[in-house]
């Protein structure tokens, strides 16, 4: 089953891995910054795409 990786689903587990850093210590920092990095991409691909999809269909500028 191949169910894809949503925005919501990068950020629980962004938020996640803050608990465990907050609780646990530095070492996973690397992981959260990684998920962080993930989040503003698909962020950004969101954006861009909802931009695409008005110029398409006649509603941008």
């Amino acid at each position: 089953m191949n169910k894809e990786i949503t925005l919501k689903d990068i950020e629980e587990a962004r938020d996640r891995c803050a608990a465990i850093i907050y609780h646990q210590g530095e070492q996973y920092l690397p992981i959260f910054e990684r998920l962080e990095q993930e989040v503003e991409a698909r962020k950004k691909k969101d954006r861009l795409l909802e931009r695409i999809h008005k110029i398409a269909t006649g509603n941008g500028t």
